[in-house]
């Protein structure tokens, strides 16, 4: 568990921030760098090494707004499946 804070003047918005570290290519870097034999974690350290690429602001406005409707389109569609099961 961690809590990543960014500071007031960060060139990251948040929202960006936020859906790349759900995205499937930071989840295959951390499962890389994941240690331990009985629970898998990462240390503090490697969790500030973990690259994060950034797009100028507007660019990251533009790419959480693309996301948040395909996910709102995805949802409607495993509604409209649910349903018709």
């Amino acid at each position: 568990l961690a809590i990543i804070r960014l500071k007031s003047h960060s060139i990251v918005q948040v929202n960006f921030l936020a859906k790349y570290l759900i995205s499937d290519i930071i989840k295959t870097q951390i499962e890389k760098l994941s240690g331990g034999v009985a629970q898998q974690n990462l240390s503090l350290a490697q969790l500030n090494n973990l690259p994060v690429p950034i797009a100028p602001i507007f660019e990251q406005q533009k790419i959480v707004t693309v996301l948040d409707q395909a996910f709102a389109t995805i949802d409607k569609a495993k509604a409209n499946a649910e349903q018709n099961l």
